[in-house]
C-alpha cells in the first residue's frame, strides 16, 4: 500500500522545482487549480488545504487545451 504524498501548495511547488528547476508552475497557479476544483484537496483546519502531489503530477502531464472548452471562440447563447 502506497502512502499518498500530501503537500501544502508551497511544499508541492518546492518539490516540483527540485525535480524540474525550470518549471513555469507557480504557487499562485497551483492555488488557482486547487480553488477551482481541477485538483482535489483535503481541508485541514480553517483555511489550509493539502494536495496529493502524485495527482498534481498526473494533472500537469495531461494536455489541457483551452480551445476544447470554447475559450477564444464565439459560443451560442442559449
Amino acid at each position: 500500500m502506497a502512502v499518498a504524498r500530501m503537500r501544502f501548495a508551497h511544499q508541492a511547488i518546492e518539490q516540483l522545482r527540485q525535480e524540474d528547476p525550470n518549471t513555469p508552475i507557480t504557487v499562485h497557479y497551483l492555488r488557482h487549480l486547487m480553488k477551482s476544483g481541477a485538483i482535489p484537496t483535503v481541508k485541514i483546519g480553517n483555511n489550509r488545504r493539502l494536495v496529493n502531489y502524485d495527482i498534481l503530477l498526473e494533472y500537469l502531464a495531461q494536455s489541457h487545451d483551452e480551445t476544447e472548452k470554447g475559450y477564444g471562440t464565439i459560443r451560442r447563447v442559449l
